[in-house]
């Protein structure tokens, strides 16, 4: 618990950092704070499921340089595994990744 506050208020530094610096950089008119952060975790879609999805795609369009939607917005993913095997609980895997802290 206390890794992920740390991580959590190192992420909060920076970010404070960065729009310090955007703003002596008139980077931004008008600064707007964003009350929410929204962590989107999928479950059981990995590479292989992606590149099935745009295969498809592309199939179906008869276009082979389609991409998918997907393809603009993903910025990571993670491969996980218990302490104890391979193959790990999607919950304790994703409550995991979101805090950055494995037990």
């Amino acid at each position: 618990m206390i890794k992920c506050l740390n991580i959590f208020l190192l992420t909060v530094v920076v970010v404070s950092l960065l729009l310090i610096v955007a703003l002596e950089l008139n980077l931004y008119k008008q600064v707007t704070v964003k009350k929410n952060v929204i962590l989107m975790i999928s479950d059981g879609f990995g590479p292989a499921s992606q590149v099935l999805a745009r295969n498809y795609l592309q199939f179906a369009k008869k276009q082979s340089d389609l991409i998918l939607p997907l393809d603009t917005i993903l910025v990571g993913s993670s491969r996980t595994k218990s302490s104890s095997s391979f193959i790990t609980d999607s919950a304790a895997g994703a409550t995991a990744f979101s805090c950055g802290l494995k037990v």
